[in-house]
């Protein structure tokens, strides 16, 4: 059996060859209906046919269909409709089948290797960091703008645990460290809306209200930069306290230059016995003596002293910058600022906390004045090498 299809409908052409049903134009198959009304109808022969063996309707886009020779003379008398049936069916059953058989063994595959489903995996959400116009936060503070915000309960219990500690440090350090304000700065700015953040922001604007501002172009004098080998330059003494406490500066003793370290309590030897033992005074570093509890009546520090010189009164600060720079061992040093034998700030470094940055002012000064800068070891001297430097300079 031939199984034809009309050119024109697409219809299976039903009927057996011979009939008038099927007509033939060159190698084109109508049915009847759609038949070309300028051609002469011809019935098709078993001698010349279009044959499509895969059953399956031609497209319908004028695509001609390629004349083949027919089938032998054995074919020919197996009646066509019963060839054609059986032909679907074979060709029907064979394609699902294989079909069946390919879905299984792809489906195994999936099963074996775990790919149960396509579906894409869900991706955890990135937690974006919230910005804040401060740059220079504490580390509590760095921690929570690159984690995810609590709720604002929350919110409110975490700022006042980080404001109930930032505020006891700057309690203790008298709210004067430069280093602390910008903390609390970036602290309430950061809170803004919490009343931890409020009460940052009032206790900042108490404690800036006297506010020394940093040094200008013109500079009275630099410990680091004023330093000078074998001799201090004009206005400036090295010292340390061997029999009185600091802040009695008629019993003060000079510091003489060792070329080992810098300006020490001996010119040969270092370190010294005690209670001077390692006092001393580099360019922009030292080590204080020994404390009271290494069995001395006072603890020895390392003075630095400027004496204003002529043209040099005035309202006058002092920036300074002070550090123990032994990491590995824990310590402190005490650091004293003086005008004359009035003490004008005290504080610690260490244990923690181990540099700080001040700007104090001094008040109103006059030629023959004396600042003194002293750092002790805070009862012993163990790992106590610190670094520092202050300016002294004028301001309105």
């Amino acid at each position: 059996m031939q199984i034809l299809y009309c050119e024109t409908c697409g219809h299976k052409i039903s009927g057996d060859v011979g009939t008038c049903d099927v007509v033939l134009d060159g190698n084109l198959a109508y049915c009847s209906k759609c038949r070309p009304q300028t051609q002469t109808a011809n019935v098709i022969s078993n001698s010349r046919t279009v044959l499509n063996p895969s059953g399956k309707a031609p497209k319908r886009s004028g695509t001609r269909l390629p004349a083949v020779v027919s089938h032998n003379a054995a074919h020919a008398q197996v009646p066509a409709k019963s060839v054609g049936i059986k032909a679907e069916q074979a060709l029907g059953n064979g394609i699902v089948l294989g079909s069946a058989l390919t879905a299984l063994a792809i489906g195994g595959l999936f099963y074996v290797f775990g790919y149960k489903n396509n579906e894409p995996k869900a991706q955890p959400t990135a937690v974006v960091a919230p910005k804040t116009e401060s740059q220079t936060v504490t580390k509590d503070l760095k921690i929570a703008v690159e984690t995810k915000l609590p709720a604002d309960d929350s919110r409110e219990k975490l700022s006042r645990q980080l404001w109930t500690d930032l505020k006891a440090r700057a309690d203790r350090d008298g709210g004067e460290s430069a280093s602390l304000k910008k903390e609390i700065k970036a602290f309430f700015e950061f809170y803004t809306t919490t009343s931890s953040g409020k009460e940052a922001a009032e206790y900042y604007k108490k404690i800036t209200a006297n506010d020394v501002p940093p040094p200008g172009e013109k500079i009275i004098a630099d410990f680091r930069k004023n330093f000078r080998h074998n001799g201090p330059s004009s206005g400036w003494r090295y010292l340390w306290n061997p029999s009185a406490s600091i802040g009695e500066s008629s019993k003060y003793v000079p510091l003489v230059w060792n070329s080992q370290t810098g300006y020490a309590a001996d010119a040969q030897k270092f370190p010294h016995d005690a209670p001077a033992a390692c006092v001393s005074l580099g360019q922009g570093s030292g080590h204080p003596g020994n404390g009271i509890n290494q069995g001395t009546a006072v603890d020895r520090f390392a003075i630095a002293a400027y004496t204003l010189q002529s043209g040099e009164g005035g309202k006058l600060a002092l920036a300074l910058k002070a550090s123990r720079t032994d990491l590995q061992h824990q310590g402190q040093i005490e650091v004293r600022v003086l005008v004359n034998d009035t003490l004008k700030k005290g504080m610690f470094v260490g244990n923690g906390k181990n540099s700080a940055e001040l700007l104090i002012g001094l008040g109103v000064l006059k030629e023959g004045d004396t600042i003194y800068v002293g750092v002790g070891p805070d009862r012993e001297d163990y790992s106590d090498t610190f670094s520092l430097d202050f300016t002294i300079y004028p301001f309105p």
